[in-house]
């Protein structure tokens, strides 16, 4: 069976870190790079540090806008697709790379798998939720990483032989990941384990809004008078506090974009996460760190109901009072006593499910 993977930005690499390297063993296998994240940090070292090999093909797409960018995806996948005569094309999650693919194959009457499918914030502010809506409605296999998820996409009446509960993949790319973690970063940053907080801001309806920006900063320079905060600057964010000429405090330890393994050096030795993203949500739970959700919703709600992660808004004192509760030692020990039910085996639950279609 003949496979196209297409990929884009920076969490879809570590998401499908696990899955990549079975797909080139087990099936006939091209790797797509839509080029969505082209800055070196956020893409080309990923690759490097997780031992992956380069993408079969790395599209030339747009920058000016989202729309345009769509456009070109769709475009230059269109034509991979045709010259590849690919029976599946498998995308990850809720980017534009992963709405062009799907629109792409579906023109082509290409079957799709959706890695990731299901997760639903009910935000309509943020492109993702469209474009993982999208995704999912066109697709043929849906993998879902939890009963939430296969619940939404009943209730938006897919099809229920089309949806596949297999758990998600953070478990198993975190396993095979954290032995390549770099665990000398702390000591490059003066930084004593558990003794300090990770952030991370990059989502649309956190960064392009100075007002909501300001507020977010000015609770992490609040929070970083009680425990240092690291604080990789995305470059969408620093594009941002750039243009607005907005100050951090000394207190907050802000870097530039780093790498995957430099990050997961300072996840695992953080005391807790504070982030929009997603996927650092997961990646917390599966490191076990409490993570605050600089957010109003997450699609990630069951690590919610299940206590390990928090939404604290992007209201400064909801996000200080959240922190103020992690900052005492009986409270982070009780979290991390919630006995939390793992998906490991998510990746082997995809592949045997792929295989019945070869």
């Amino acid at each position: 069976m003949k496979i196209i993977t297409i990929i884009g930005t920076r969490p879809e690499i570590i998401k499908m870190s696990s899955l990549l390297p079975l797909f080139d063993k087990t099936f006939e296998h091209a790797l797509v790079h839509t080029n969505q994240h082209y800055d070196y940090e956020m893409d080309k070292i990923m690759f490097e540090q997780l031992a992956l090999r380069e993408p079969d093909y790395r599209l030339h797409t747009s920058k000016k806008n989202p729309a345009v960018q769509l456009g070109d995806m769709i475009c230059q996948i269109s034509e991979i697709l045709v010259a590849e005569k690919p029976d599946f094309v498998v995308v990850h999650g809720d980017t534009n790379s992963a709405m062009a693919g799907a629109i792409a194959a579906n023109k082509l009457k290409i079957m799709i798998a959706h890695v990731e499918s299901g997760c639903r914030s009910f935000d309509y502010r943020m492109p993702e939720e469209f474009n993982r809506t999208v995704t999912d409605h066109l697709s043929e296999i849906l993998f879902a990483p939890d009963d939430v998820a296969v619940s939404n996409l009943k209730r938006e009446n897919i099809q229920e032989k089309n949806i596949k509960l297999v758990g998600s993949t953070v478990f198993d790319y975190s396993n095979r990941n954290k032995e390549f973690a770099n665990k000398k970063i702390t000591e490059k940053l003066n930084l004593r384990e558990n003794n300090f907080v990770v952030a991370t801001l990059h989502r649309q309806e956190s960064v392009d809004s100075p007002a909501i920006l300001r507020e977010i900063l000015s609770a992490l320079e609040t929070v970083a008078g009680k425990i240092p905060i690291v604080f990789p600057v995305h470059p969408r964010t620093q594009k941002v506090i750039d243009n607005e000429k907005i100050k951090l405090g000394d207190n907050v330890i802000a870097t530039r974009a780093i790498g995957y393994l430099d990050f997961l050096g300072l996840l695992q030795a953080s005391r807790f996460v504070m982030t929009d993203s997603g996927g650092v949500q997961e990646e917390a739970a599966a490191l076990n760190k409490p993570c605050l959700i600089l957010r109003d919703v997450t699609e990630w709600s069951r690590l919610v109901d299940a206590g390990k992660n928090f939404i604290a808004t992007t209201k400064k004192e909801n996000i200080t009072a959240h922190a103020e509760k992690l900052l005492n030692d009986a409270e982070l020990d009780r979290i991390k006593r919630i006995n939390y039910k793992s998906d490991e085996g998510a990746t082997e639950k995809i592949m045997s499910i792929l295989k019945t279609y070869s």
